[in-house]
């Protein structure tokens, strides 16, 4: 397994682990981004990101939202543009 996608996995699973109350919604949006990408946890993990933090001068989450974990790899092109 790549050490980017086992990392992810360890991210997300310290997250979705966290008990407490207030933090259900953030676990909630892993957990649906984790459920549109199987198999791709690097590519959930930075969709949520995304989603959870939007900054000046980065990607946009449109820019990823259209991708899949083949886009994420490398493998074709990305699914949206950079905004």
């Amino acid at each position: 397994m790549p050490a980017t996608r086992r990392q992810a996995l360890e991210i997300i699973q310290t997250v979705l682990n966290d008990p407490a109350p207030e933090r259900e919604e953030i676990r909630a949006r892993l957990r649906r981004h984790v459920a549109t990408d199987p198999g791709h946890p690097e590519l959930a993990l930075l969709k949520h990101l995304l989603e959870r933090a939007p900054m000046n001068n980065q990607p946009s989450w449109t820019a990823v939202s259209g991708m899949t974990g083949e886009d994420f790899m490398g493998t074709s092109e990305p699914g949206g543009s950079w905004d």
